[in-house]
């Protein structure tokens, strides 16, 4: 998992998507240590990212600690005898009829994000417009198998 996300850190790098230098915190910029030896290198993202895994696994057993079997049990998603699972909120959003849905938000900032950078999101662009026709349209949810999206990507 480590080694993934060094990767995706990297893939994130090249492509213009990740920045070092400048830090906001509520909106108030602090310039960032200039030194060369804060340059980050792809060993040094790797043993941060190692140390962060590290960290959270040191939470996750201390957590075990505390809470012991109960921890697991805190939240499980299974089916409800007689109770069909609904998704989540954009499928709410659908199954409401509200003529709106929050997909502009979620796809839409990936396809905003790759048109600044120069990178084609057309899974992302597909996806955004036909929740907004189906959302504007009042479709209900699932009208839409994986087999016809594959067909409209081409």
């Amino acid at each position: 998992m480590e080694a993934l996300f060094v990767e995706v850190l990297k893939l994130c790098r090249e492509a213009g998507l990740l920045r070092l230098g400048v830090i906001a915190l509520d909106g108030t910029k602090i310039k960032a240590n200039a030194a060369l030896d804060a340059n980050r290198t792809a060993r040094s993202l790797a043993e941060e990212v190692a140390a962060v895994f590290a960290e959270a696994e040191a939470v996750d057993a201390a957590e075990d600690v505390l809470s012991g079997e109960r921890r697991g049990d805190v939240l499980r998603i299974q089916p409800i005898a007689g109770r069909h699972r609904s998704g989540g909120s954009s499928w709410q959003s659908l199954a409401r009829g509200s003529g709106s849905i929050e997909t502009d938000y979620l796809n839409g900032e990936i396809v905003l994000l790759g048109r600044l950078h120069g990178i084609p999101t057309p899974v992302n662009a597909l996806l955004q417009r036909l929740a907004n026709e189906a959302a504007r349209e009042r479709r209900k949810p699932g009208g839409s198998s994986e087999d016809a999206l594959l067909r409209l990507l081409g």
